[in-house]
């Protein structure tokens, strides 16, 4: 059953990437608006943005490695990865302009903060394919390699990553995703207590309950510089923290123990 309810999700996925040709999507856009649905037939509307890591925690690094035409989802998802290289023939577009539709996965946000605004822009108006030499220099791309070099090209990726604390590089990633997407942070927390403080209304709590749900969220709302000052303790207190600087001093690889 889990099975065929992750294909199911997966087919609802590519079905709203491509909805020029399956219009299933599309027919439910009106219903979706005008009764505020999340699901239909019990499945999330929010499945694909996961899928691309839109909005998604995750602190692990990701590297794509890419062969071949790279839009629709492809391009969605490319917008989550941290490291990315390709192979010389590898295409780059946001082309749902062209078919009248909306990349709505996250690539309309994510890459006019990743790359230069101008870039950006001929990327999400003009809606054509960008050859890889071109991203590499739109900075889309790390760097690119022959074809039958491309996943070892990754792999040296994680290979460079992998050999430093993995905490300190999980935090660091963290750290760097919660600043350049500060905005999105700060509008969940305040949902969050906004939701607390009708729930305390509807209990018929007292002002002063109400006042101490407003300044718990100011104590937990912190700026990007705040957030990695933070983050930053909770590395300098690790079993690392001490190991890394102890095994350059003996001239030694260090053993990490992620903790």
């Amino acid at each position: 059953m889990g099975r065929d309810r992750d294909r199911s999700r997966r087919g609802l996925f590519l079905r709203s990437r491509f909805e020029a040709v399956h219009p299933e999507i599309t027919k439910f856009q009106a219903e979706i608006a005008e009764k505020g649905l999340t699901e239909i037939n019990g499945y999330r509307l929010d499945d694909g943005t996961r899928a691309v890591l839109r909005s998604w925690p995750l602190y692990k690094p990701v590297i794509a490695a890419v062969n071949g035409f790279c839009t629709a989802g492809g391009m969605e998802m490319l917008g989550g990865c941290d490291l990315r290289v390709a192979c010389p023939e590898a295409k780059f577009a946001v082309m749902e302009p062209k078919r009248g539709l909306f990349a709505g996965g996250g690539t309309t946000v994510r890459l006019p903060r990743q790359i230069p605004w101008p870039q950006a822009m001929e990327f999400l108006l003009c809606a054509d394919l960008i050859p890889a030499e071109r991203a590499l220099e739109m900075g889309l791309l790390n760097a690119i390699v022959p074809r039958e070099q491309l996943l070892d090209a990754a792999r040296e990726y994680a290979r460079r990553i992998i050999v430093n604390a993995p905490l300190a590089v999980q935090a660091t990633k963290q750290s760097a995703l919660q600043g350049l997407y500060f905005d999105e942070d700060l509008t969940q927390q305040l949902r969050a207590a906004i939701r607390e403080l009708r729930r305390a209304v509807a209990d018929g709590a007292d002002p002063d309950a109400a006042a101490e749900i407003l300044e718990r969220l100011g104590r937990e709302l912190r700026s990007p510089f705040e957030k990695e000052s933070k983050i930053s303790g909770v590395i300098f207190r690790t079993e690392d923290a001490k190991e890394g600087p102890q095994a350059f001093a003996e001239k030694r690889p260090p053993v990490w123990k992620a903790r």
